[in-house]
Parts: C-alpha cells; structure tokens; sequence
C-alpha cells in the first residue's frame, strides 16, 4: 500500500490483531509523502499468513493530512488479461493528488480476487457468483474490498462515517458490487468504465457473456442504495456507449 499526506507522518500501521502481518511498511516518499501499506483481502485478518494474503501488495496514497480524522478514498484498478503481469500497478497520480488536496486519505489498491486466475475462455461467465475453481466475480472481489475498508476505517486517522470507493474497469465493477451492499459510511461510489469481459480473445469491442453483464447489472442496481456516480468513454474499446448505456439503463 502506499499512503502520502502533507503535515504528519505515519509512523507505522495500527491492527487490533497484535502481531499482525497488516499496516505501513518503509519510508515516506518525496511526492505526496506516499508510504507502503499491507492490507487484508477477504478472510485473511487475523489469520497467520507465511507471506501476504494478496498475489500484490496494494498502494495507498494519504496526503494534506491533519491531526483529525479525514474521509477516505479507495480506487481500484483495472486489469487485462493478457497484460496483468506485465505493468505495474497504477498509482492515479492525479486523481490522488486531487482528493489529497481536499483532505483525502487516498487508497490506491487491485480487487485482488478479481485478479486471480483470470480467465481467456468466454463460455459461461459469472459475473456475479463465486464459483469455487474461480474467485474472479464481482462478489468476490467486493469481499477483498470491504476487508481492505474494514481494516483501514479502524485507523485513527481515517472518518469510517465518511468512505468513498471508485473503481477502473474490473474495479469499477468491483465497485459497483460493494455499492450493492450498502455498507455503513460508504458514501459514494465513482465507477470508471466499469465492466467485465471486455476485449474478449483479444477483440476490442467484445464482451464475454454481454447480455449477462447487462442482467448482473440490473441485479445490482435493484440492492443499492449508495449513489454512483459512472463516467464512460466514447472511443473505449473496452465497454463502449452502447453497452454503458445499456448497463445504466438496466
């Protein structure tokens, strides 16, 4: 994780598990006084971990902050199939600065378990279910989502009645998954070109199971109760207008 602030520094991370494996690790950085953090994933905390409980550690940027509490923002990024091991995790350097100037303690972070044994084949997708050969699903990824929450709204330098939770393709849909929980102090939901199977074998503008993405849109519309805010592109190769707008209208 990687945590940036203005006027204090972090010192090291809080976890009511003593000993636990979650929290800061190393120095500040020079930009936004970003730091490190380890956070749990779904049914991890608390547990004895001989390595982290995550395929990456998540990135966490904290910045302007004071003494008080202050809200907090978690953006999850998105990833390719083809092309998830080979780039490193983004950072959002702007979108961070931009919430750290207004007080934001930034939380830069992978839905882990939408990234996990990522399938090429489209037959069949699950765009919501857990299945138990696959934890790529929309619930499952919003499980990493609310432990990661779970464990950063008991920092003392973070508001849990004030939460915010964007996301970027597969975390956008992440995202709009936990919005479906309406967990307390969630506040907002920011879903940037959220979906799921795009690009699939490899073809811009196709979509694993589309028809099925649109119906496992609509089952999550029904449950939230969170406002989302959803932001899409015209030339996205990804999810395109057509389909976002069949998404929104669903």
């Amino acid at each position: 994780m990687l945590i940036s602030h203005w006027q204090t520094g972090l010192g090291t991370g809080t976890s009511e598990v003593q000993g636990s494996p979650y929290g800061a690790y190393g120095p500040e950085g020079p930009r936004m006084r970003e730091q490190f953090w380890l956070l749990p994933g779904a049914g991890s905390e608390g547990s004895r971990c001989a390595r982290p409980c995550f395929d990456r550690p998540r990135v966490l940027a904290r910045v302007a902050l004071v003494s008080q509490r202050g809200p907090l923002v978690m953006i999850n990024h998105g990833s390719d199939a083809f092309t998830r091991e080979a780039v490193s995790m983004p950072v959002f350097y702007w979108l961070s600065r931009w919430f750290v100037e207004r007080g934001y303690v930034v939380v830069a972070a992978p839905a882990a378990r939408s990234r996990r044994n990522r399938r090429r084949s489209c037959r069949g997708p699950r765009h919501l279910r857990r299945p138990r050969s696959s934890g790529l699903q929309a619930r499952a990824a919003a499980d990493d989502i609310e432990a990661a929450l779970g464990f950063m709204e008991r920092q003392p330098f973070v508001d849990p009645s004030r939460l915010v939770v964007a996301g970027v393709s597969t975390g956008g849909w992440a995202a709009l998954a936990l919005a479906a929980r309406n967990p307390p102090g969630l506040q907002l939901v920011v879903n940037f070109a959220g979906g799921r199977g795009g690009h699939a074998y490899g073809r811009p503008n196709a979509v694993c199971g589309r028809d099925r993405l649109i119906a496992a849109t609509a089952a999550l519309g029904r449950a939230a109760r969170v406002p989302t805010f959803w932001a899409y592109a015209e030339n996205d190769s990804f999810f395109g207008p057509e389909l976002a707008a069949a998404m929104a209208g669903a």
